[in-house]
């Protein structure tokens, strides 16, 4: 692990030189390093393994579309992708090693907040997959990343992917229709209304999403599709693993609320003071308001058969 962030500090040093040629081969050792700690999983309790294996193919993923741009030469994105690989491999740390033991090779810049959500029905009853909670920093308003990539909301097999998808405000989100039928994507949301109308697989759409708050968007064609974007003041959330666990770093020095949502209603906040590269870790629970989320098509009518788009 010390080689790895040892890879990582080097990796950030030629980004920092702009010496492009450096980062690809930086970033390429650590596409192949994240492969091999994959053979550690049998090492990581079983409950935890989904958690462990999705970090390492996210570190995977980002380092590979890092090294493939610095090797065109397009600098565009190498901040986000070195700022991302940074906060993925310093969630990776905090959720399997001794917190005691990271100050060696601890990578966080500024302060971190460790979440843990445990996520109740509306009936009260624990339930076993805490996953797609938004934890947030409320209080503080912090402009989007510059150089970031589009998010991206993809229509696969009559679904959204992501269905929860959390933004800083003025982020341009993509909406590529990956299906092989026609989609249409729409929302009603004071925070953002929009209909993108009927269109072809293999085309993309997009919207700016400027006002923060909530956007519920859903597919004019298909009742069972839906996605919640949750437009935020700043770049400080994460979204919850099936174990209720996601990491927030890079914090600034004050005192924040740190805030829930749940896209079935509900939410938990806490007070947090942040100082001095604090890690703070916070149990935080969350009981669902709703059991479903129904809801009409655009022209507020109850979907009806349409045929001709199946």
């Amino acid at each position: 692990m010390k080689e790895f962030a040892g890879g990582f500090q080097h990796l950030e040093r030629d980004w920092k030189a702009n010496d492009l040629s450096k980062v690809a081969e930086h970033a390429t050792k650590i596409s192949r390093q994240s492969r091999l700690l994959g053979q550690l999983q049998n090492s990581v309790p079983a409950e935890q393994r989904p958690s462990f294996a999705s970090h390492l193919n996210t570190l995977h993923s980002l380092s590979n579309q890092l090294a493939e741009s610095a090797t065109t030469g397009d600098a565009r994105f190498t901040e986000w992708y070195v700022n991302e690989i940074r906060s993925t491999c310093v969630s990776c740390h905090a959720g399997f090693r001794d917190l005691n033991n990271l100050a060696g090779f601890y990578l966080a810049k500024g302060n971190t907040v460790i979440a843990d959500v445990s996520v109740y029905s509306a009936d009260g009853q624990s339930k076993g997959d805490n996953s797609g909670s938004v934890v947030f920093i409320d209080g503080l308003v912090r402009a989007a990343q510059k150089g970031q990539p589009h998010p991206i909301v993809s229509q696969q097999t009559r679904q959204f992917s992501p269905r929860v998808l959390p933004i800083a405000r003025n982020t341009t989100v993509d909406f590529p229709n990956d299906d092989s039928i026609l989609h249409n994507v729409f929302s009603l949301s004071k925070t953002r209304r929009f209909d993108l109308d009927v269109y072809q697989p293999g085309k993309s759409k997009s919207v700016k999403f400027s006002k923060p708050g909530l956007v519920r968007l859903y597919c004019n064609i298909h009742p069972e599709m839906n996605c919640s974007i949750l437009v935020l003041n700043n770049p400080f959330f994460s979204t919850t693993d099936h174990t209720g666990r996601c990491i927030i770093s890079g914090i600034p020095d004050g005192t924040f609320s740190v805030r829930t949502w749940q896209e079935l209603g509900g939410e938990a906040r806490q007070r947090v003071t942040l100082s001095g590269s604090s890690v703070v870790q916070l149990p935080m629970k969350v009981q669902e308001a709703r059991r479903s989320l129904a809801h009409r098509n655009k022209y507020g009518l109850p979907y009806s058969k349409q045929g001709k788009y199946k």
